[in-house]
């Protein structure tokens, strides 16, 4: 892959460096990393100038809570392979209201897994004037929201969000013995 113009740049699974107080300027791309990369990132009063930017996340694990979205100078986030949320410390995922998820042909969201060691949330709690998007980013349909079996029914929700031309095999919203709460949906497959 070419990673030049990114201001900041993670390939490796195991780069997950602590931001602290990060101001960005680029003329380019913003960066590329793997999901626990952003966690910290978004996590670290990350300050913009410039823009917009698409932070562009790498196929992966997210292994801890966070928060992505509702930074100014973010228009869209773009998952560029499959984003699986699960791990011993059962992460939860937050999108920020207005935030728009771009996904990649095929590329979809796993939550949790098929053990209760792989637990996970996804948490994409819009509001009636800022919905939540998850739209493609290629030609082809982006793939599904799997909710597994250790999805935590509890914290799981969808809600005032937009899923846009998703679902290429098997809808845009998938629960497997799972129990999420589902809201104010929009679904235009």
């Amino acid at each position: 892959s070419n990673v030049q113009n990114y201001a900041i740049s993670d390939y490796g699974d195991t780069s997950k460096p602590t931001f602290t107080t990060i101001s960005v300027s680029s003329v380019g791309k913003l960066g590329i990393g793997g999901p626990d990369f952003w966690a910290n990132a978004f996590a670290s009063s990350l300050t913009l100038a410039g823009g917009p930017y698409i932070p562009e996340v790498n196929a992966g694990t997210l292994t801890k809570n966070a928060t992505w979205g509702g930074i100014s100078g973010v228009s869209a986030i773009r998952l560029l392979g499959e984003l699986t949320i699960q791990g011993a410390a059962s992460p939860v995922l937050t999108l920020a209201p207005g935030t728009v998820m771009r996904c990649n042909d095929y590329v979809g969201i796993t939550v949790g897994g098929y053990q209760a060691s792989l637990a996970g949330s996804l948490v994409a709690n819009g509001t009636a004037g800022q919905r939540i998007r998850f739209e493609k980013a290629g030609t082809q349909k982006w793939g599904t929201i799997s909710f597994h079996d250790f999805s935590n029914d509890a914290v799981c929700k969808l809600n005032y969000c937009d899923l846009l031309d998703g679902g290429y095999s098997q809808g845009a919203i998938v629960c497997q013995s799972s129990s999420p709460t589902l809201s104010n949906l929009n679904i235009n497959n």
